[in-house]
């Protein structure tokens, strides 16, 4: 037997048993059994198929699944977010009626009291600056002298030479000719063992008094410190220019201190001055309330 009749030869069994293209063209076949064989084809490609799909879906499926636990912690976040902001503006929206109930309504009312109690524009207003002009003119030619001794004797006239004499020694020191236009002078206050008491000199102008205090401050360890003599007004004001510097040094600016500008007090920057100018730290002291 040939070799091209031996690739091609069959029983009488196999050649009689029909091949699965005759199952599919040969008229003659079984319904049934091409029916069964084309499911059987089908079910192993859908098999394969659905395979291959879940094989190149599975690395979509982890992502997706990441994607959406994200997705929920994000969510859960923000209700949390929500419920605390629901609560905060819970409290606020009762802090503001609170306040539109209660604190304002009382605000409110202080406000009006306090107008009402303004004095009324006018007249009054103007003689309240015309009186306070008068007597800072009426003032401004004194000057107040602290820590000058006081003398012992009980009589006034002897008390008041005593102390006219000191000042008058001390002016003498600073610039002749200045000890001629102090006019007298009187303590203020009620004597006291522990206290000495500030002396006010009444000079024949301001422009003398002006002097006067020109000559301590430029002068090196004076003897006595001076002021000029203020209003009650003008007292309040130089109080209030103190506490803002002391405020304002607290809270850290560095050489602060108060200059009188024109004879108002103001809050300027300077730095420190060698120990010639030391005697400005004794300048115009705060006055004890003058009569």
């Amino acid at each position: 037997m040939s070799k091209a009749t031996r690739s091609t030869w069959r029983c009488f069994e196999c050649r009689s048993a029909p091949k699965d293209s005759d199952l599919l063209t040969c008229p003659d076949a079984n319904p049934s059994q091409n029916e069964a064989f084309l499911k059987s084809i089908f079910d192993k490609m859908g098999e394969q198929i659905a395979s291959t799909i879940r094989r190149e879906l599975n690395p979509f499926k982890e992502e997706m699944k990441e994607k959406l636990s994200l997705m929920q912690s994000s969510l859960d976040s923000c209700l949390e977010q929500y419920s605390s902001l629901s609560s905060e503006l819970s409290g606020i929206r009762h802090d503001l009626e609170s306040i539109k109930n209660e604190n304002l309504q009382a605000r409110v009312k202080l406000l009006e009291e306090k107008i009402a109690e303004l004095p009324v524009a006018g007249r009054f207003d103007a003689e309240l600056i015309l009186s306070e002009v008068e007597e800072r003119r009426r003032r401004s030619s004194n000057v107040l002298f602290f820590k000058v001794p006081e003398s012992g004797s009980n009589v006034p006239s002897e008390s008041t030479a005593h102390d006219l004499g000191c000042v008058k020694g001390f002016l003498d020191t600073l610039s002749p000719g200045l000890s001629g236009h102090a006019q007298r002078g009187f303590r203020l206050g009620k004597r006291s063992p522990d206290n000495v008491r500030p002396l006010k000199v009444v000079f024949d102008s301001s422009s003398t008094a002006t002097q006067v205090m020109s000559s301590v401050r430029s002068a090196i360890a004076p003897m006595y410190t001076i002021s000029a003599d203020r209003t009650v007004r003008q007292r309040d004001f130089l109080q209030h220019v103190r506490s803002e510097l002391k405020t304002r040094s607290e809270k850290g600016e560095p050489n602060l201190t108060i200059k009188f500008i024109s004879g108002i007090p103001r809050i300027v920057t300077s730095y420190p001055a060698g120990p010639e100018k030391s005697s400005k730290n004794a300048w115009d002291p705060l006055p004890a309330p003058s009569t």
